[in-house]
């Protein structure tokens, strides 16, 4: 008696593979090629590269600078918190760093911060954002993008630093090639202003000129009037007031 065993199609993927091949390429049966399968990445996997100075020779655009002697350098309280635990003195600055370096993490003594598709964006000091707006704004490939599509591209080469909106709409703006070709801007030179009204009423053309003397009119302040019907009514209905 044969037993027969199921093999799921996780475990024979390549005798499925072969089959649909076959199928598709509708060879004869006396006919016999060569397969030849191939490894699906060309490059070794992220986690086996190690970020050294092979890392850093290829992404020439950037200096390897570190900043930790800096103590303006906004990496700095992250990495000493996340490497020895070393929080800032004030009180305010201490909840900040707590709180937001779950975001950030340190690799090969590198800062990094987690972006929402779980890329590792290198953080940089602000020494070397100039360069890189620069390399990606206007040089290899570069499109002269406007500010916020500038942020998008910087990230997608996988660089950080916290002011990166403001910094490219400025970098953008002082590009002269994006002066010359972008789109021509109808905003104002400044914000606008509300209008005061100079007077009350001044918007529907009137204006309050005070009280009717009847001295300057030579007319008294009551007279008759009924087009015609002041005999066929009451007088008192028949009086208007100037």
């Amino acid at each position: 008696m044969e037993k027969i065993r199921h093999v799921h199609r996780g475990e024979n993927g390549r005798a499925d593979a072969l089959a649909s091949l076959a199928a598709s390429l509708g060879l004869s049966e006396n006919k016999e090629i060569t397969i030849t399968v191939g490894a699906r990445r060309i490059l070794q996997p992220y986690e086996k590269v190690a970020v050294d100075v092979q890392m850093e020779e290829v992404l020439t655009m950037s200096k390897r600078l570190e900043g930790q002697d800096d103590p303006l350098d906004w990496r700095l309280p992250f990495m000493e918190y996340l490497q020895g635990g070393r929080l800032p003195d004030d009180r305010a600055k201490r909840a900040e760093v707590r709180r937001r370096s779950v975001q950030f993490v340190m690799w090969k003594d590198i800062l990094y911060k987690r972006s929402l598709d779980g890329m590792l964006l290198r953080c940089i000091a602000k020494d070397e954002v100039e360069d890189v707006m620069k390399e990606v704004h206007s040089r290899t490939c570069g499109a002269h993008q406007s500010g916020p599509k500038l942020q998008m591209q910087i990230k997608r080469s996988g660089y950080y630093w916290p002011t990166m909106i403001a910094d490219c709409i400025g970098f953008a703006k002082r590009c002269q090639a994006s002066q010359f070709h972008g789109d021509f801007s109808h905003n104002p030179p400044e914000p606008l202003h509300f209008t005061v009204c100079s007077w009350p009423f001044a918007a529907w053309g009137m204006d309050v000129i005070g009280a009717i003397h009847t001295t300057i009119i030579k007319r008294p302040p009551i007279h008759l009037s009924g087009n015609g019907l002041l005999f066929e009514m009451g007088r008192s209905n028949c009086l208007k007031r100037c």
